[in-house]
């Protein structure tokens, strides 16, 4: 929640008139309901290892870093 509040609270001008930071909000939810998933079906180990082992949260933390990248650099 504390996430998404952040994102909407950026009304600074952003890259080609469009929210950037309040996009990120998407993959950034969907990464963390996949995070507690693993945790639910006791694969989680140490955080860093089960990011490592699955693919599609390697996805989804490329997906969240383009949108924050273009709104904080104004790419």
């Amino acid at each position: 929640m504390s996430y998404s509040l952040w994102a909407f609270e950026q009304r600074y001008a952003q890259p080609f008139g469009v929210a950037w930071t309040a996009i990120s909000i998407a993959p950034f939810t969907l990464a963390v309901l996949r995070y507690a998933m693993k945790v639910d079906q006791g694969q989680a180990g140490e955080p860093e290892d089960v990011v490592v082992s699955d693919r599609i949260l390697q996805v989804l933390a490329v997906l969240w870093v383009i949108p924050v990248a273009i709104a904080v650099f104004g790419v």
